[in-house]
């Protein structure tokens, strides 16, 4: 193994308390995917509602800014959960080759 990976390896790996390496993407992987589907799930029901404001015939302001939080938060949770994807990924691709 290349001197220079193995101690980018050594510097991206944690010790678990029972003696087992985690690595840093399966920590990021482990926070991120929950939150990002938090996030979708809020940004749907953000924008669901606005959308039940809109029907109803409430004011603009009132829809056109909880949609817009909506589709925000839906955007964000989108965007973690993605990053985490990526995570899991790396971190399975490093596994099989370690």
């Amino acid at each position: 193994m290349v001197p220079a990976l193995h101690h980018w390896r050594a510097f991206h790996r944690v010790i678990r308390g029972n003696g087992e390496e985690m690595s840093d993407d399966y920590r990021v992987w482990k926070r991120l995917a929950p939150c990002g589907l938090v996030l979708v799930g809020l940004g749907v029901s953000v924008a669901l509602d606005a959308s039940w404001r809109k029907a109803r015939g409430d004011g603009a302001l009132a829809w056109v800014a909880e949609g817009t939080a909506g589709l925000v938060a839906l955007k964000a949770g989108l965007s973690l959960f993605g990053e985490a994807v990526k995570r899991r990924a790396l971190y399975e691709i490093r596994a099989d080759g370690a």
